[in-house]
């Protein structure tokens, strides 16, 4: 679908694509934009529609939504696999939320229990990992909290 957008005088021509992003639970996002922004192990990457087939690893961090009429939405990612088509991306997500709707107060007392965990924790644990990756969860959630509260 191409979209006619003008932000400035001059008119520009958009094309848009399907984008799923899926926790295990549910449906967490869906809708047809412009651009998507994610963090990979490679860094943050930027998919526009008719972009190249791959599938990428996501990480822990901000994915950034950006929809026809130039509005942004701002989603916290805690990991996954990001399927890409030329008309539509697909993100398999271990958990994500909108940012918005991030419980901070909940996410700060999760954050507290997990470093007390690790605390008592030796790196050689087979846990340590697990719950390293937890506390980067919980700090992504903090953060992007405070970034996009109104």
């Amino acid at each position: 679908m191409t979209i006619l957008h003008s932000s400035n005088p001059i008119i520009h021509t958009m094309t848009t694509f399907h984008l799923r992003i899926i926790k295990p639970e549910k449906i967490v996002y869906e809708n047809d934009i412009v651009s998507l922004s994610f963090p990979t192990t490679l860094g943050q990457t930027t998919v526009l529609a008719q972009h190249e087939p791959m599938v990428m690893q996501a990480v822990v961090g901000e994915v950034v939504v950006i929809m026809a009429d130039g509005k942004k939405e701002h989603l916290a990612l805690a990991g996954g696999v990001v399927e890409v088509k030329h008309d539509e991306v697909l993100v398999l997500a271990s958990h994500a939320e909108h940012a918005l709707e991030i419980d901070i107060q909940a996410a700060k007392e999760a954050r507290d229990r997990v470093a007390i965990e690790l605390e008592k924790l030796p790196k050689e644990h087979p846990s340590y990992e697990a719950l390293l990756s937890k506390l980067h969860r919980e700090d992504n959630l903090i953060k992007l909290s405070k970034k996009h509260r109104r």
